[in-house]
């Protein structure tokens, strides 16, 4: 990714920094950098507070970007046909017949449209194996259970970095083959293998590992876990279209006051993305520009159901700012932080992700881009390496349909498509 374009301005708040990087460079700015200085005066007196804005355009894939453009224009017109089929318009009042009761005016509800299946053809994995590296993050005194449930988690980094740098030998057995050729590490698969064989009765090994998938609950309440959920997770992996799929589901089929609130003020797009979406729901959106912004903007929405928190597409390489994620933590207070990831990903990237984010207790994983591998084992590993739940599964574009509550099966249906059973 190079750089192509960048100007300086200055701005008196971050809300006016976006508006004008966008008005200047286009939906496509970034906000590179944000640094408060102090103009004008007289002999260094009566000077305002400013702030050095530097904003530019990132060169990328021209062809890829206009299609994620297309797809994302097709699932809000998408959203909008199954709002409006949920919650019609009111028609325009039209004058009483002589005669006519009003209960004769009255039509019948409208029909709630399902939620759909998700049946999606699967494509190639596209990402390559990078090396995990440790991140020691400093927890502040007085967080014992942040501290504790972060240490946990850097231990079992520690033995399964150590288990990839040792290596182990190529599996013969051909069910723990049928794993391994899915993505799924060589240990994991035998473990499990292992596990199965020492179970009486028999039975598919298939049926068996859906029931071994530990998952976060089977309604939307118990994946969501809590009425205030944050989203984290490296770029490119799909958290504000999640945010707004999740939103959907429960404003529209759970019939439940949602709002959202995005911290994602690096890209522009992504803020009137989520505010498209809000519109098209009909439920309120925010931007939180500094954590300190939330006590307000959480007080002022008193009487919402669900609160979800989009933020930033983090690179896992980028150690300063992963860590505003505990600033967010700390004053959003979640109920549950869910890791965002893509299972178009290699096992060692995705340790990377958790090595480098693990700065913030996380309760489940959201698994994006199911349609977009024929390797999707290596979520299967966080599953049983770290003993996280999924949450949700993801599928596609399409607002609130190619999402659904994460289980056993449906996840399988994914690694081993068209309902075939695992050989063995």
């Amino acid at each position: 990714m190079r750089l192509v374009q960048q100007i300086t301005f200055d701005a008196k708040d971050d809300a006016e920094a976006m508006r004008l990087a966008r008005t200047r460079l286009g939906d496509d700015a970034v906000v590179i950098s944000v640094v408060p200085v102090k103009r004008g005066g007289f002999l260094g007196l009566f000077r305002k507070r400013m702030l050095a804005v530097t904003a530019g355009i990132f060169e990328e894939d021209r062809q890829e970007r206009e299609r994620e453009k297309r797809e994302r224009i097709l699932a809000f017109q998408k959203l909008l046909e199954i709002r409006q089929a949920v919650q019609p318009p009111v028609p325009a009042p039209v004058p009483r017949q002589k005669g006519e009761t009003v209960g004769e005016r009255l039509s019948p509800p409208p029909e709630i449209v399902s939620e759909g299946e998700v049946s999606l053809e699967l494509s190639s994995q596209a990402l390559e194996l990078s090396r995990a590296v440790r991140l020691k993050t400093p927890v502040p005194e007085g967080e014992r259970e942040l501290l504790g449930r972060v240490e946990t988690l850097q231990e079992t980094l520690h033995k399964v970095l150590a288990r990839l740098e040792e290596g182990v030998a190529a599996p013969r057995d051909a069910l723990t083959l049928s794993l391994v050729s899915c993505g799924v590490e060589p240990p994991v698969a035998s473990r499990l293998v292992e596990r199965y064989r020492q179970v009486p009765g028999g039975g598919s090994f298939r049926g068996w590992l859906a029931g071994e998938i530990a998952c976060r609950g089977k309604s939307w309440a118990e994946a969501l876990k809590g009425p205030r959920a944050l989203f984290i997770g490296p770029t490119g992996v799909g958290k504000t279209t999640t945010i707004a799929k999740i939103g959907a589901a429960f404003a529209l089929w759970e019939n439940r006051k949602v709002l959202l609130l995005t911290s994602d003020t690096y890209r522009i797009a992504a803020v009137e993305q989520l505010r498209t979406y809000a519109k098209i729901l009909g439920v309120p959106m925010e931007v939180v520009y500094e954590p300190s912004d939330l006590a307000p903007i959480l007080a002022r929405y008193a009487d919402v159901d669900v609160v979800l928190l989009d933020t930033a597409g983090r690179s896992q390489n980028d150690e300063d700012k992963v860590a505003e994620y505990r600033d967010l933590y700390e004053a959003f207070k979640p109920q549950s932080v869910h890791l965002v990831l893509a299972a178009n990903v290699k096992y060692g990237d995705v340790l990377d992700v958790m090595n480098r984010m693990n700065v913030v207790p996380i309760d489940g994983v959201v698994a994006t881009k199911l349609d977009e591998t024929r390797s999707a084992g290596s979520l299967l590993n966080v599953v049983f390496d770290f003993d996280l739940p999924l949450s949700f599964l993801t599928a596609g574009q399409n607002v609130p349909n190619d999402i659904a509550v994460a289980s056993g099966e449906s996840y399988l249906s994914y690694l081993f498509p068209e309902g075939r059973e695992i050989c063995g």
